[in-house]
């Protein structure tokens, strides 16, 4: 923190062509202004690290809520990919999928419901491999379908808003992720704890600059108001 004086607000040749009350007057007005645009700054500060402890906790929560997914019987090495995918099957069951996927099926076009026989008939080829398989995933049980894939996706929003790349394929990563997580806010809880001593600080110092400023500024006038009355 740059340490404000007289010397450095005003220079000496502003100084020298004002009177003493009015170059005093000065140098308090410039401290004072100069301590609130700091007490501003650091107050900008706090909010930023709190709002980025804020996010940091979401990212945190959806992890957790992503580990909850896996049961201690599952293997720590087992991607999210399989279980998203065993989930996909256990969907594809039900008969909300079932009016989803005839839905999905009766908006083709003529042409395209019959390229997309080939999925159900796969003994069969077709001239059209690539749009096949645009068929296929698009009347496919989407990630954010199942509980996985749409905690997975959760998180991985959670950690871009707190600009944090975040990869993680299997139970034994996520957990990894979940204590740099955690390290990573009691960091910023510390700093932040500092933040709010220099933040008291600067408050301290703008106020007594005022309170300075405002003495100085009432001596003035009584001083002023007793030659007045002294020449009467």
């Amino acid at each position: 923190m740059t340490a404000i004086n007289a010397t450095s607000v005003v220079s000496a040749p502003v100084l020298q062509s004002l009177d003493i009350e009015t170059a005093l007057m000065a140098v308090q007005t410039q401290r004072a202004s100069l301590l609130e645009e700091q007490l501003k700054g650091q107050l900008e500060d706090v909010q930023q690290r709190n709002a980025q402890i804020g996010k940091l906790n979401e990212a945190l929560g959806a992890a957790r809520e992503l580990s909850a997914q896996f049961s201690d019987k599952d293997d720590l090495s087992k991607e999210f990919a399989d279980k998203i995918k065993d989930e996909k099957k256990a969907y594809e069951k039900t008969d909300a999928w079932k009016s989803e996927h005839q839905a999905i099926a009766d908006g083709f076009s003529p042409e395209d419901k019959e390229i997309y026989k080939q999925a159900l008939m796969p003994h069969r080829k077709t001239k059209n491999p690539d749009r096949l398989r645009e068929l296929v995933a698009m009347a496919s049980v989407p990630d954010n379908k199942t509980a996985t894939g749409l905690k997975s996706e959760k998180l991985q929003k959670s950690a871009a808003a707190a600009n944090i790349a975040l990869d993680v394929k299997n139970k034994g990563e996520l957990e990894k992720a979940i204590e740099n997580l955690k390290s990573m806010i009691d960091t910023h809880s510390n700093s932040q704890q500092m933040d709010m001593l220099r933040l008291q600080s600067l408050s301290n110092k703008r106020n007594e600059a005022f309170d300075v400023m405002t003495n100085f500024v009432k001596k003035m006038q009584d001083s002023r108001s007793s030659i007045v009355g002294n020449q009467r």
